[in-house]
């Protein structure tokens, strides 16, 4: 149920939007990434990034739920593409894999494109090239549109749900490693999962930067206060970009729709666990399509709320 006086809810298109994908809000991206790579080996402290993804993602656009993009600048100037999961879907640890691959390859051609297209407008002068330095920058623009040097991609799983398949810790991290050592051997590919019903610490009990932004998320549309807000910045930043005060008249009522649909398939997943009986999972999934339908959501979309098929909805 929506309350002006609840901080907006980071499992929505608009309260993530918020809280994590404007401009406005950059540095509470960067704190919480941060706290996320602290303790991760090869990992450098992010000092600047960029959105990618579209500012506004539509409800129906199946990418932009899935995934929002950043590119990260470290404090030694790397670039890093951080890719940030937050939907539950079918094959989750395979579609992780192959958003990783996909954007790796992305990157790689638009580099490559861009090392082509310098070459190209260079070699459209007379006489180019003509000197010494002129002939190696030719090289080295030939050698860079060739070459398979690619930036790092972190995938990032931010889940309100726990992963099959995964050991039951609230964090998660697999990069490429060596079978005989155990030692990672590079950066190039990293995958971190938080699943947030894992996560049981009290405010009190919380110890590092980790917990205290955890915590947070995890609670965030139930507080109207922060409790480390006073002591760190960086959580007197969230509570300031999740107050629903800031959202247009016409994101207001968008908001209030997702968050109702998130409500509806939280309980509808809730009472089918709990009830462990097929007619109770077909009476739930029932009353949810149903809801979901009244407030204007078609099959498609329904179906990928509550991981079901297409053809399963359209029965209802």
């Amino acid at each position: 149920m929506y309350d002006d006086n609840r901080k907006l809810n980071p499992f929505t298109d608009i309260g993530f939007k918020h809280i994590f994908g404007m401009e406005s809000s950059k540095q509470v991206l960067i704190d919480f990434l941060n706290a996320l790579l602290e303790d991760e080996p090869m990992c450098e402290k992010i000092v600047d990034l960029e959105h990618l993804t579209p500012e506004y993602m539509p409800v129906n656009d199946e990418y932009s739920r899935f995934m929002y993009d950043v590119n990260c600048r470290t404090e030694t100037g790397r670039n890093i593409l951080v890719e940030i999961q937050r939907k539950v879907h079918p094959n989750f640890r395979d579609r992780m894999t192959v958003y990783s691959a996909a954007a790796v390859i992305e990157r790689l051609e638009s580099k490559r494109h861009s090392f082509k297209t310098r070459l190209q407008e260079l070699r459209q002068n007379p006489g180019w090239p003509s000197t010494e330095q002129e002939n190696r920058e030719e090289m080295e623009l030939i050698e860079r549109s060739n070459s398979y040097k690619i930036d790092s991609v972190y995938t990032i799983a931010l889940c309100n749900f726990v992963i099959d398949l995964l050991r039951p810790w609230y964090k998660l991290s697999e990069g490429r490693c060596d079978l005989h050592t155990k030692e990672l051997v590079d950066d190039l590919q990293r995958f971190i999962y938080i699943q947030l019903p894992l996560f049981k610490k009290s405010a009190h009990e919380c110890e590092t930067s980790l917990d205290r932004w955890i915590y947070s998320l995890k609670h965030l549309p139930k507080i109207t206060l922060n409790p480390f807000a006073a002591d760190y910045v960086e959580f007197e930043r969230l509570m300031i970009v999740s107050d629903p005060g800031t959202l247009t008249e016409k994101e207001r009522r968008i908001y209030k729709k997702q968050l109702d649909d998130f409500i509806t398939t939280r309980e509808y997943k809730r009472y089918a666990h709990a009830e462990g009986r097929e007619d109770g999972v077909r009476i739930m999934l029932e009353q949810a399509v149903r809801t979901m339908r009244a407030n204007g959501l078609d099959n498609p979309t329904i179906a990928r709320f509550l991981n079901a098929s297409v053809e399963l909805v359209a029965s209802i």
